[in-house]
């Protein structure tokens, strides 16, 4: 099987840039503002290889919902499960104590954001919580890491 590596600017193999961005399922009048946001990607076919670096200190107002990672840099025609690199202690998620979570983020087909989510599994089987806007409010520089893949046409 032979592969073609292309980037946006037809050079072969370079890494090309993105502006990862935050935002809500419901933004509302939140607003975001950012120490360091910054993505890469390499382009394999219909691959995109991405990492993406973000701090941030939200000002939710009246956001709801999930967190979304925005402004990647192509739609996604399948399902994908992140790696997440790094949450630091900014994030205050309401598991109750002893809980032993692993983040990971999730890109769903026909979208251009990956939720932040959190797993842990039970004897009962897996449990799973999704971020959002409560679990950054009152944030000061809340950071995330991500690697993963993104598969697109």
């Amino acid at each position: 099987m032979a592969f073609r590596v292309a980037s946006a600017a037809g050079a072969g193999g370079s890494a090309e840039s993105f502006t990862p961005t935050v935002t809500f399922a419901t933004p509302g009048t939140s607003s975001i503002s950012y120490g360091t946001q910054t993505g890469t990607y390499v382009k394999i076919d219909s691959v995109y290889l991405f990492t993406l670096k973000l701090q941030f200190t939200p000002t939710i107002g009246t956001a709801s919902g999930a967190i979304r990672i925005g402004g990647l840099p192509a739609t996604a025609t399948a399902d994908s499960i992140i790696a997440l690199g790094e949450l630091n202690d900014q994030w205050s998620p309401e598991l109750g104590s002893g809980a032993e979570w692993s983040a990971y983020g999730l890109i769903a087909s026909g979208v251009t954001y990956m939720e932040v989510k959190l797993m842990r599994v039970r004897n009962s089987g897996p449990e799973l919580y999704t971020m959002d806007a409560l679990d950054v409010s009152g944030a000061t520089g809340a950071a995330l890491t991500a690697t993963g893949l993104l598969f697109a046409s």
